[in-house]
């Protein structure tokens, strides 16, 4: 394994904001909340559904845009009050409400079920259930809603929530209908990830670090992932904690926290008394759940909503956790295919997803590539899209690593981050170049994928 240490000269992260690590945006048939877990926690009202121009919500659905203080709200089609909006919720006293929705171009009006954000692209994918089409808004936090376009179809029945899920390659986003799991990649590839015969699945999440995905029944209580046995699948339970089983109550939105590493939910019924020492009574309280029984005495779940009254009122809620400090990455666009043909090169995810985080090294590797060659990592901070011999030299270069395939065509390559908490949400793009030893062509090269990493505290 060669090891270098990554000057990270590249991009800047997101601007100064307001919203703190943990906090919570709720939507519900009444209007948007933030909560502060604490200690100790605090509900604050910030929005009532007069202010989105309707008397009640339609199904809403809440996605925050990482590293910035903007949420993006969206609505069902039904009875006329559908809708997509950015609120900023900078300022809690007085957050501001644009709606998105009179530039939409997209005939019909979209029914729009979801959303996920992919940082590192800067693009939110949304579901729009009617039409059966995954959409894109890119720079959510300054779009127009003018900007909102198709990616891909899909054809699932029902379409109620997705998950980007980056450290696939290529990435894809994964939808759960009605009575199916897919996951779709940008060429509009489609693999079933849970089939009929598993059940009904209301919410779906992807583990941005692992890939691991989880799921969610309203109706059963039961949310967490699920065991091998496909097409006959068993859900590893996580809603348990101790003797006290299923304490959330009518789960409606599971979110991942990338920092903590586990699952929080949101329980719109509430918990049962046997958590917390019946500490959460009535409705819409959030709680971190382990993934795991057992452990440190730390291995427990933690109510981020106030004890008593969460001081969140309607129904159909969804949550949005702002998280800023975790090292994510993605994978996307296409490898190129050696002179000797077989599959394209392949950018590897290593380790925990190949995450960037500062203090340790960020694993670079890839597969399929053209035996005992010059290998260079190239880096950059922003995408440049620079056609070369057929493909595609994703990064603007701003350094190049150099070292060298094996016989079998696979490179492993470390490089480290200083433990600097400055560098935490930078953002930088990489490829690998090699020449074509495979081809009697002097001067071929072939490239992978790319790949886009923020720089993670831990």
């Amino acid at each position: 394994m060669a090891l270098a240490t990554l000057t990270l000269l590249l991009a800047l992260p997101f601007g100064q904001v307001q919203l703190a690590e943990g906090q919570v945006g709720v939507i519900t048939s009444a209007g948007m909340y933030l909560v502060d877990e604490g200690p100790p926690a605090d509900t604050f009202p910030l929005l009532t559904a007069a202010d989105f121009g309707h008397a009640e919500l339609q199904a809403p659905s809440i996605t925050h845009i990482t590293g910035t203080d903007s949420f993006i709200v969206t609505t069902r089609n039904g009875f006329d009050t559908g809708g997509l909006w950015r609120v900023d919720a900078g300022n809690i006293l007085a957050p501001t409400v644009t709606d998105l929705t009179p530039a939409i171009s997209l005939s019909p009006l979209p029914d729009l079920t979801d959303g996920d954000y992919l940082r590192g692209l800067d693009q939110l994918y949304l579901t729009d259930q009617a039409g059966g089409r995954i959409l894109v808004l890119p720079d959510p936090a300054n779009a127009s809603g003018a900007d909102l376009a198709e990616w891909v179809d899909m054809d699932i029945e029902g379409p109620r929530s997705i998950s980007v899920h980056a450290t696939e390659v290529p990435f894809g986003i994964i939808v759960a209908g009605r009575f199916e799991v897919h996951r779709y990649d940008a060429a509009g590839n489609k693999t079933v990830l849970i089939p009929q015969t598993s059940g009904v699945w209301h919410q779906v999440e992807a583990n941005t670090r692992t890939g691991e995905y989880y799921v969610l029944n309203e109706n059963s209580n039961g949310f967490g992932k699920l065991a091998n046995g496909f097409p006959i699948a068993t859900l590893l339970n996580f809603n348990a904690s101790g003797f006290c089983s299923s304490p959330v109550q009518e789960p409606v939105d599971i979110d991942w926290d990338p920092f903590k590493r586990r699952p929080v939910v949101l329980a719109a019924d509430g918990v049962l008394p046997c958590l917390f020492s019946g500490a959460a009574t009535g409705p819409n309280h959030i709680v971190r759940m382990t993934t795991a029984q057992g452990g440190p005495p730390s291995n427990v779940p933690v109510l981020l909503t106030p004890p008593g009254n969460s001081g969140i009122a309607g129904e159909k809620g969804d949550l949005a956790l702002v998280r800023s400090n975790a090292g994510e990455v993605a994978f996307f666009g296409s490898g190129g295919t050696t002179g000797a043909g077989g599959h394209p090169m392949q950018f590897n995810d290593s380790g925990e997803g190949g995450t960037a985080r500062i203090g340790e090294n960020v694993i670079f590797s890839v597969q399929s590539a053209p035996p005992n060659a010059t290998a260079l990592l190239v880096l950059g901070a922003t995408l440049q899209d620079l056609s070369f011999q057929g493909q595609t030299i994703y990064p603007a270069i701003s350094m190049i690593l150099e070292t060298a395939s094996n016989a079998d065509g696979e490179v492993t390559f470390a490089a480290g981050i200083a433990n600097d908490l400055s560098l935490v949400g930078i953002t930088f793009f990489a490829q690998w170049w090699f020449p074509d030893t495979t081809t009697p062509v002097a001067g071929d090269v072939v490239g992978t994928q790319g790949a886009v990493f923020n720089v993670g505290e831990k």
